[in-house]
């Protein structure tokens, strides 16, 4: 965890460059400083 929330500029940011690439498609971002866990701890 970076220890902050993440800001609009930077999820912009990343929302555009997805806009901007002709070779990704169908792609899931997680912008939130670390914050979601993609699996629990055993």
């Amino acid at each position: 965890m970076l220890g902050t929330t993440t800001a609009l500029a930077d999820m912009a940011r990343q929302i555009m460059q997805f806009c901007r690439s002709d070779t990704i498609t169908g792609q899931t971002a997680v912008i939130d400083s670390g914050v979601f866990v993609h699996c629990p701890p055993p």
